[in-house]
């Protein structure tokens, strides 16, 4: 009965054991998948410097042992690898702005009379946002068109007389001029009337209004200022890329903008400047996408562009099918048309899913994918 009861405890205690372990191990791999792709290639190849060295602690260079497990309990695997075309992508950081921002500014003297819209607010083109205080300058509307329509009459009856030859040239031309002098008059007090209303000067949203009723704007630089307005729907990405990979992007490609917490959406490469920055040597790009509804993009986030370049054969394997040699350079293990193991230099060109894209194999090759360390270079398996 008590070695029952102490055969439970210890499997009870056990299964805990494996529940932590089992945890731990869960958490750390849902860890490692949120990392970045190229933070993902230097952890795996840390860990294969930690198994590379440790290979030769455990398993000591023991040539006959290794060639017993793989040739008896064959402790390895080759498998055929076939290389498929690979879309090679560079990643930048870029900045967000607005298709549009303008300053919306008085060009008038005034007292602000009442602020009509409210920050955030979409707006059509036209409709008001600030109204400023009219003034005098109803009256001198109402007067400056009189006296273009009582111009105009009498440029009308200079014009009848000189035909009927009862005026004179210098006649016509002084109620010519007085007729232009009047219009104007009139039009320079129908656009100040117009300024009495700063409008949406395109469709779009009022970002950020600076004025409050009873301000005094003045028309000069510095005080002129009543808000700022964006376009709504459209977004510039604005990024810089090194001039090794400038040359391999067009106009026109696909591209997709990442942000943290956000479903990526996709764009367009709209621009590729052909100059490059003096100080960085990088060339800026301009990629347009239409922000989403529901989750909007701002004016001013930073996001990465993950922009297509050129297309090459690779072949798509695990993490674990790589090695390391001493100087440091990856290769891995395949097995050649006369069966001779061989450790060829490879480079890792991408990752996706937690595998790698690797360059360097011919189209098809017979790769180690298990049991690298029980065979050697040279041996025919």
């Amino acid at each position: 009965m008590y070695k029952a009861i102490k055969d439970l405890k210890s499997t009870v205690q056990s299964h805990r054991i494996y529940e932590q372990g089992y945890g731990a191990a869960n958490k750390a791999g849902q860890r490692f998948g949120q990392l970045k792709p190229s933070i993902k290639i230097v952890v795996v190849m840390l860990a294969l410097s930690v198994l590379w060295i440790l290979s030769g602690v455990i398993f000591p260079n023991n040539h006959k042992l290794a060639k017993t497990m793989a040739g008896k309990q064959q402790g390895y695997k080759i498998e055929t690898s076939k290389a498929t075309q690979y879309q090679q992508y560079i990643t930048i950081s870029a900045t967000t702005e607005a298709e549009k921002q303008v300053p919306l500014k008085v060009e008038i003297d005034a007292k602000v009379i009442e602020v009509v819209a409210k920050e955030g607010q979409y707006l059509k083109a036209g409709d008001p946002i600030v109204n400023l205080e009219v003034q005098n300058r109803k009256e001198s509307l109402a007067q400056t068109e009189a006296a273009f329509k009582r111009a105009q009459i009498e440029y009308n009856a200079s014009l009848a007389l000189y035909d009927k030859q009862l005026a004179s040239n210098a006649d016509k031309a002084l109620a010519l001029a007085n007729f232009k002098e009047a219009e104007s008059a009139y039009k320079r007090a129908q656009l100040e009337m117009k300024r009495t209303i700063i409008r949406a000067p395109f469709n779009g949203i009022i970002d950020r209004i600076e004025v409050k009723a009873g301000d005094y704007m003045q028309a000069i630089q510095g005080t002129s200022v009543v808000g700022t307005f964006i376009t709504k729907g459209t977004i510039i990405a604005v990024g810089y890329v090194p001039e090794k990979d400038i040359g391999q992007l067009s106009d026109g490609e696909s591209v997709q903008l990442l942000r943290n917490g956000s479903e990526p959406i996709t764009g367009k490469l709209h621009f590729i400047s052909r100059i490059a920055n003096p100080a960085t040597r990088t060339f800026r790009v301009d990629v347009w996408a239409q922000s989403p509804e529901d989750d909007p993009i701002f004016s001013g986030q930073t996001v990465e562009l993950k922009i297509p370049t050129a297309t090459m054969n690779a072949h798509l394997v695990e993490a674990s099918v790589t090695t390391m040699d001493m100087t440091g350079k990856l290769g891995v293990k395949v097995r050649d048309s006369s069966g001779v193991i061989q450790t060829v230099p490879i480079e890792i060109v991408g990752e996706e899913g937690g595998k790698f894209w690797i360059s360097g194999l011919p189209d098809e090759a017979e790769l180690v994918v298990l049991g690298q360390n029980y065979l050697q270079d040279g041996e025919k398996v």
